[in-house]
């Protein structure tokens, strides 16, 4: 083996292992070699992520000189199709993801936004003052971020700042070898100190992923007291039907429904989460996922034996039942059970069904709008279903879906907005239900 593989070998290797003393002047070698290539990578992944945050700014500029509908379209699929980029380049960065969470999530903000807009605007829809207020405000937050990571850009340039990955490698090195004294602060630190200190814009109500939800509560727990952990505990020992004494107390976990989270130590490990309001099972998950049961009817009878009438298979997604009700199916209110054959827990997560189930109104499905002239041409159309599908920001529409065959065999699901006549969604399947 050539004397430049067994560097390589070495350096690759004192950046994964604490290595012995014995080869610390290979390791020293190779970490030179190994910083030089985390530099170039750093560098060029900083400057692809930095270009693609001045694109991004450039696109949100430019919405307040579009004078028609057709124009605000345009420059709100740029601006998408930026945030797309911007998110690809940020990933390409020597850190750890969380540094960039608070950064990340503005980005998919504005693109999110930006992505609800257009197709308003394609549909002849202008933009309100008040939109493009908020794109303005998305504007001055992103070129706040610009600047700083500009400056970043240029500490990384000039040695201040070094890659996280390096520092490690080094750290190492100068614990056997008592090198220097202190180290460069690392691009991580400084990344979560911007984080840190990155000032959001304010939360966004509109129709996307992104949208506000700080006001969503769990609807089906509605009026219910709370429950102390011993109640919870013989709540989630009846649901898995196991002595409540053999579950183990863990903590209480916040979040979206707090709960109270116990531990099962039999054929494995399963942990269980039962709300603090009303002592409902949330979450179950085994460590053992196998001998798994392909019985639709037992899992039905199973959501019908612990209070989940009236479910139904929602086969786009595995394992997910979903309320009905008059003949409409509740989308948006769906629990996930996976079985084993011999009966036992293997997953169930009921969140969706405890933040959205309560009884709605329907009458809008007694709407006789014709929809046979919107359906494509050329396939094999099933009957349709009535369903309440959820919109990326939580509302419901009022849909006929149906499931069409290509002739190809290519198989899809389409749905049509009783109120509007739009088509709301067309998603690809290779299951029929």
């Amino acid at each position: 083996m050539k004397r430049k593989t067994k560097v390589l070998l070495i350096s690759y290797g004192a950046a994964l292992l604490v290595v012995f003393n014995a080869a610390l002047l290979a390791c020293h070698v190779g970490a030179e070699g190994y910083r030089t290539r985390l530099d170039v990578h750093a560098n060029r992944a900083f400057s692809e992520a930095f270009n693609a945050i001045e694109t991004l700014d450039e696109s949100l500029r430019k919405l307040p000189f579009a004078s028609d509908a057709a124009m605000e379209n345009e420059v709100c699929t740029e601006i998408y199709g930026d945030a797309q980029r911007v998110e690809t380049a940020l990933s390409t960065l020597p850190v750890e993801l969380d540094a960039l969470e608070q950064i990340s999530r503005h980005i998919s903000t504005a693109g999110d936004y930006a992505g609800v807009l257009a197709r308003a605007a394609a549909e002849g829809e202008r933009i309100t003052e008040e939109s493009k207020s908020v794109l303005t405000a998305l504007s001055d937050v992103n070129a706040q971020l610009y600047e700083a990571l500009g400056t970043l850009r240029q500490a990384l340039n000039d040695g201040a700042v070094v890659p996280e990955h390096y520092d490690r490698l080094t750290d190492a090195l100068d614990d056997l070898e008592h090198e220097t004294e202190s180290a460069a602060d690392t691009l991580d630190a400084e990344l979560h100190t911007l984080a840190a200190d990155f000032k959001a814009v304010p939360a966004l109500t509109y129709d996307g992923v992104y949208s506000d939800h700080s006001g969503d509560r769990p609807l089906a727990l509605e009026g219910m007291d709370e429950v102390p952990q011993e109640q919870a505990r013989r709540n989630a020992g009846a649901f898995l039907g196991c002595d409540p004494a053999s579950l183990e107390p863990l903590d209480k976990a916040e979040g979206t429904i707090p709960c109270w989270r116990f531990r099962l130590a039999q054929n494995g490990e399963t942990t269980v989460a039962v709300t603090v309001q009303g002592g409902e099972v949330l979450r179950v998950l085994a460590s053992e996922q196998s001998n798994i049961s392909q019985d639709t009817d037992a899992a039905l009878q199973f959501l019908t034996d612990h209070g989940y009438p009236d479910m139904q298979p929602f086969s786009e997604e595995a394992n997910r039942y979903v309320p009905v009700q008059e003949s409409v199916f509740l989308l948006a209110d769906g629990v996930t059970l996976l079985l084993a054959k011999d009966g036992s827990i293997l997953c169930f997560d009921a969140e969706d069904y405890l933040m959205h189930h309560t009884q709605r109104d329907l009458s809008v499905f007694q709407s006789n709008l014709d929809l046979s002239n919107a359906l494509p041409e050329g396939v094999t159309v099933s009957d349709p279903r009535k369903v309440l599908l959820p919109s990326p920001g939580g509302r419901e529409r009022p849909c006929l879906e149906f499931i069409c065959t290509a002739a190809d065999g290519t198989v899809c699901v389409l749905d049509y907005n009783l109120e509007t006549g739009r088509q709301e969604r067309i998603a690809l399947t290779s299951e029929i239900r």
